[in-house]
């Protein structure tokens, strides 16, 4: 049995994380063109909607992984963590 703290379970966290925020950024993607289309987008709209999607999350992806996002630990966080969310959003 390996100790609470090993890699794996820092992995499965990371992972997790980084899911959850791929997740936030579909739910905000998908929710911004509802409400611009008053809570019914087109027809023509949502294959637009879908393929922009995979971009976004694909790019988003890689952006917040490159930037050193998810290296800190967000019970302790500081501000060279917040530098890497500032890079990560510029």
């Amino acid at each position: 049995m390996k100790p609470l703290g090993s890699e794996s379970t820092r992995r499965w966290r990371s992972a997790a994380v980084f899911s959850a925020d791929l997740i936030a950024v579909t739910i905000a993607w998908v929710g911004s063109y509802v409400l611009h289309f008053d809570f019914s987008p087109p027809a023509e709209q949502v294959p637009v909607i879908a393929s922009v999607l995979g971009f976004l999350l694909i790019s988003e992806g890689a952006i917040f992984r490159v930037s050193g996002l998810y290296l800190g630990i967000w019970f302790f966080s500081s501000l060279p963590d917040l530098r890497r969310i500032i890079n990560a959003v510029m």
